[in-house]
């Protein structure tokens, strides 16, 4: 399969809904957020997303396990915004999306999977 495409100005407009659908749920969005592309799934990494609380945090004990388990649910609070946000955007039917959470990284990677048969269709159409 290639390798999925997305111009400059699609990356931008998830990144800046992205950014405000977290800073909504969450109070602060990421500082920096950058998309990239692979096969079928857009990774959406996002750095300097830790608010003044979960930096302090990280010096507890279970600062690391509470951050994470707060950010789980920051996600569960989001996922069907950020879904609806890239399968606007892009005009495909977005699968899942999976995450990863490294707070003493200060970092959050959102992996978009999107249904093959939408990426079949899209090929199709262009």
């Amino acid at each position: 399969m290639a390798e999925l495409k997305l111009l400059g100005e699609v990356r931008q407009k998830i990144a800046n809904q992205v950014k405000d659908i977290i800073k909504s749920v969450a109070g602060k969005g990421p500082s920096d957020l950058k998309i990239k592309t692979d096969e079928n799934n857009i990774l959406i990494y996002c750095t300097g997303f830790l608010t003044h609380l979960e930096r302090n945090l990280l010096n507890a004990k279970v600062g690391e396990r509470l951050i994470v388990d707060i950010r789980k649910a920051i996600s569960d609070l989001i996922r069907d915004e950020v879904t609806q946000c890239v399968s606007a955007c892009t005009g495909l039917a977005v699968k899942k999306i999976d995450e990863d959470y490294d707070p003493q990284g200060d970092a959050y990677t959102m992996k978009v999977q999107f249904e093959e048969e939408s990426m079949h269709e899209d090929q199709a159409a262009g």
